[in-house]
């Protein structure tokens, strides 16, 4: 936090909080850490996990080695300068201490909303990963709300049909939605990943009582949706969504995003920003609803660095002759070789 306050307020995100890239500390041994690199007023500063690689073949090498991974969200390098020299310094300071941690990949999720490729290492490859959209909370307060005529009628829908928003309060609350999220992420057959531990619940409650809330869209007694949103000192962001999709009324999630939007507001924060699709498919159905709501569309972009070329290709050789029916599915993340089931 000390490093985050001598820094631009809008770099103040969730993303860059201590406790949000330790709640991602998901492999044995992973560490959260913040590599900061400051010559004067100027600030270079890097939050991710670092984490040893545990492969096939292992046993055989006599080293540790590592890799690097920005926490789930966005994250990436955020600086409060653009002095090139500076940022070669600090850049080539970074590449030193990954050395000195046999660091063999790196990869970043970057943040759309403060576009902190600026302040990435030119030595790290940043392609296009799929489009991200946000509602402006100013539009909020005009007259008409800054929607289609067709999602204003979904919202009148869900109003009519008798859907409610309230907060899903405490511990029991929050369970609640814990419940539904997990019901819903069985039925999508969604990646492992998204399924997150109890240790991962009980850290994010942690956080949300003073960094987010929740949100549940009740119809006759019975809660049918609910969302998690985290905050930072700029934005809000929608982060976990759940539906009881058997029980699901139309237009009950736009009035639960409308609903934390106008929390948001409240709360003098600038906007919502409501993420991407499931796939980076431009047609992906999850965007075109978060389209529906915004007012702004982002460029999420993603950084890869293979640092230790021949360890890097021992690891994937390995990964890839162990678990060859994995390959198609996972070959082409540069940490495909966490891939195992």
């Amino acid at each position: 936090y000390s490093v985050l306050e001598n820094l631009p307020n809008n770099l103040h995100d969730v993303y860059f909080y201590p406790e949000w890239v330790m709640l991602h500390t998901v492999y044995p041994g992973s560490r959260a850490l913040m590599f900061t690199f400051q010559k004067q007023e100027k600030i270079w500063a890097y939050p991710f996990l670092l984490s040893p690689i545990s492969f096939p073949g292992r046993s055989s090498l006599e080293t540790t080695w590592h890799d690097i991974e920005t926490a789930y969200g966005y994250g990436g390098p955020i600086a409060n300068t653009k002095d090139k020299d500076f940022l070669e310094d600090a850049h080539n300071a970074f590449l030193d201490w990954c050395g000195d941690q046999n660091v063999v990949a790196e990869f970043v999720r970057l943040h759309p909303l403060i576009q902190n490729e600026q302040w990435t290492d030119p030595q790290v490859k940043i392609s296009l990963n799929r489009e991200t959209v946000s509602l402006d909370f100013d539009l909020l307060q005009k007259q008409d709300l800054p929607f289609t005529s067709k999602t204003r009628n979904m919202l009148n829908r869900a109003e009519n049909l008798g859907v409610s928003i309230i907060r899903l309060e405490g511990k029991s609350g929050y369970e609640k939605f814990v419940q539904m999220y997990r019901d819903s992420m069985k039925r999508l057959k969604a990646e492992e990943y998204l399924f997150f531990g109890n240790e991962y619940f009980s850290n994010l409650y942690t956080i949300l009582q003073d960094n987010g809330f929740v949100l549940g869209a009740e119809r006759q007694n019975t809660c049918i949706a609910a969302s998690v949103f985290i905050k930072g000192a700029t934005w809000l962001h929608y982060h976990l969504a759940a539906t009881y999709f058997d029980k699901m009324v139309p237009g009950a999630n736009n009035q639960l995003l409308l609903t934390a939007s106008q929390i948001g507001l409240d709360l003098g924060l600038k906007g919502l920003h409501l993420g991407g699709g499931r796939t980076n498919l431009p047609d992906d159905t999850l965007l075109k609803f978060k389209r529906s709501m915004s007012t702004s569309s982002y460029n999420y972009v993603i950084g890869k660095r293979i640092h230790n070329h021949d360890i890097y290709s021992g690891l994937y050789d390995a990964w890839k002759n162990q678990y060859p029916l994995l390959e198609s599915e996972y070959g082409d993340r540069l940490l495909c070789y966490r891939y195992t089931t």
